[in-house]
């Protein structure tokens, strides 16, 4: 699409801009600056998807400098925004190279990491996946967390991943815990917190889980949650011997979000208890 702007319309457009968007405000006060500075019209192009840009190239026949902006769709915060969700068994903190040494001990608990099926680091590969997951972030593909117990030691990971904002969907994913503290009340409470922030903070329709087809633990774990069953991703990935992965994907509905957390929360409570 193609809209060009004499520089008296894109001042009026920029006043009615201002109380709708202060994303794209400062967008068009940089190109009436420009214009100013030129003499010259301004043509916006917008794309679906890319970031501000701003640059000048030669126009038509007559050399009109003209200024290029691609609108931007790109994930929004508070979708990428890092938070920390706190409760009585758990706290998610935002993942930093900090948490590294006790992450290393964790996964040694129960040496989860040489389960064939599972992505889950080794001790002398937890930097390297800690340096993973802050990029994914950085490239607004995730929202990775350190799972803390009640003495704030780091016990395990988990992310929002393959974040959709614009059909408001996440999935709750690259999860591991020490074995430890696996079916219990902090399990559950981790569970109960992010599921609460994707539907009554950032207005999720759906919220996804996914796991290899072998990996029946942890496909009896997201049942347990109430997720139910939405298909089989045939040949989806590769596990890390190379071998090919079906994918189980689950998901659990905004209209069933209130079931699923009286569910969850009778589980944490009788978790406690025991």
């Amino acid at each position: 699409m193609r809209i060009r702007f004499g520089l008296r319309t894109l001042l009026l457009l920029t006043a009615i801009v201002a109380v709708m968007s202060a994303t794209l405000l400062p967008a068009l006060i940089e190109m009436t600056r420009i214009a100013q500075m030129s003499g010259a019209g301004i043509q916006i192009y917008t794309e679906p998807r890319g970031q501000f840009l701003f640059r000048q190239i030669a126009g038509d026949a007559f050399s009109e400098r003209v200024v290029y902006v691609h609108l931007v769709e790109e994930c929004p915060m508070p979708w990428l925004e890092p938070v920390t969700l706190r409760g009585s068994h758990a706290t998610l903190e935002p993942l930093t190279p900090a948490h590294c040494d006790a992450l290393a001990q964790a996964v040694d608990d129960g040496e989860i990491w040489r389960l064939w099926y599972t992505n889950v680091p080794k001790p002398e590969e937890m930097e390297a996946e800690i340096a993973r997951r802050l990029d994914l972030h950085a490239k607004s593909s995730m929202l990775p967390f350190a799972v803390l117990d009640a003495s704030h030691t780091a016990v395990g990971m988990t992310t929002f991943m393959h974040i959709d904002a614009a059909n408001k969907r996440v999935e709750i994913g690259a999860t591991w815990y020490a074995e430890r503290v696996q079916r219990s009340a902090l399990n559950t409470e981790c569970k109960l917190m992010l599921m609460t922030h994707a539907f009554e903070t950032l207005g999720c329709i759906a919220v996804e889980f996914r796991t290899s087809y072998f990996n029946y633990k942890s496909r009896r774990a997201i049942e347990r949650l109430g997720a139910k069953l939405d298909g089989i991703l045939r040949n989806h990935q590769h596990h890390r011997d190379g071998s090919l992965r079906d994918t189980c994907v689950y998901s659990i509905i905004q209209c069933e979000w209130p079931t699923v957390q009286s569910h969850l929360r009778f589980q944490m409570e009788r978790a406690a208890s025991e």
